[in-house]
C-alpha cells in the first residue's frame, strides 16, 4: 500500500495459476484512491475519486522454453468507484457523492523472462481495454440531515485506454 500526499493505492496484483504449459488463468486486484483540497477565504474543500477492481482473465503460452515465454491473453474487468466532494464553509458544509458500476474488456500481450533457475520471471506486458461505467445513485448534502440526488450522476461513460505493466512473478508449487 503507498501514500504520496493524497493519493492510496495497492498496485495490480495478479495471481495466476497454471492451468497447463500453455494456459495461465489469473485474477488480479487492483485499488487507489486521490484526493484533493482546495482553500479559498470562504470555504475548504476535499474532492475524492476512487476504484476498486477485479480483473479476472486468461492468457495463452506460445514458449514452453525457461528462458523467454511469450503470451498474450484477455481480462474482463469489473469495479466499482465513487466519486464526490466534501465542503466547509466555516462550520457549516456539504457534500457530494455518486457511485459507479465499471464493467469492461481488455487485451494484452506478454514477455517474461526466468531468472536462472529460481522459480522467478520479469517481464513487461502493454494493454488496451475499455471501461463503461454506470453511475448507480449520487447525492448533496447541505447540513449533513437533508438529502437530494442530483441527475448528472445518472450518466453512463464508455472509456478506452492502455497500459503498460512491469510484472515480478513468483511460481509457487502446489
Amino acid at each position: 500500500l503507498g501514500n504520496l500526499d493524497n493519493f492510496d493505492f495497492l498496485p495490480l496484483i495478479n495471481l495466476k495459476y497454471m492451468y497447463s504449459d500453455e494456459v495461465e488463468c489469473r485474477l488480479g486486484l487492483e485499488w487507489w484512491k486521490e484526493t484533493a483540497y482546495k482553500e479559498n477565504d470562504y470555504s475548504e474543500q476535499s474532492d475524492f475519486e476512487s476504484r476498486m477492481m477485479l480483473y479476472p482473465g486468461v492468457a495463452y503460452h506460445f514458449s514452453k522454453s525457461n528462458l523467454l515465454d511469450v503470451y498474450a491473453g484477455a481480462e474482463l474487468p469489473f469495479g466499482w468507484g465513487s466519486e464526490g466532494f466534501e465542503e466547509d464553509y466555516g462550520g457549516d458544509g456539504s457534500d457530494g457523492k455518486a457511485t459507479q458500476f465499471n464493467i469492461g474488456i481488455g487485451a494484452f500481450i506478454g514477455l517474461q523472462a526466468y531468472v536462472g533457475n529460481l522459480p522467478l520471471a520479469v517481464g513487461l506486458e502493454y494493454g488496451i481495454s475499455t471501461l463503461y461505467g454506470a453511475a448507480k445513485e449520487g447525492y448533496i448534502s447541505d447540513d449533513g440531515m437533508s438529502v437530494s440526488y442530483y441527475e448528472d450522476a445518472k450518466s453512463n461513460v464508455w472509456k478506452l485506454g492502455n497500459q503498460a505493466r512491469f510484472t515480478l512473478t513468483y511460481f509457487f508449487e502446489l
